[in-house]
């Protein structure tokens, strides 16, 4: 049997810390049920969109007919532009 002082706190630390660890892994399982169930419903999940669809078809058409997407940047960010030409 131990006796000595400084082995209780040591001891009392890691069990915080098995403690810290453990609600933390049950949280983030309660966040992925959260976010899956908001999925089901149909709900926003992330982000929101930076373009609506009709600004995502102006794009298509203005670089389908040969505007070149740098002089879109006055119109929308460039990473936007990227990320819905790639769809």
């Amino acid at each position: 049997m131990v006796t000595d002082p400084g082995c209780f706190s040591v001891q009392r630390t890691y069990l915080r810390l098995l403690q810290n660890a453990f609600v933390v892994s049950s949280g983030v399982g309660r966040q992925r049920e959260g976010i899956a169930a908001a999925k089901a419903k149909g709900k926003q999940v992330g982000a929101k969109p930076k373009l609506t669809p009709e600004q995502v078809e102006e794009i298509r058409q203005r670089v389908a007919s040969g505007q070149q997407r740098v002089f879109l940047k006055a119109f929308v960010r460039l990473g936007a532009i990227g990320y819905h030409l790639r769809e």
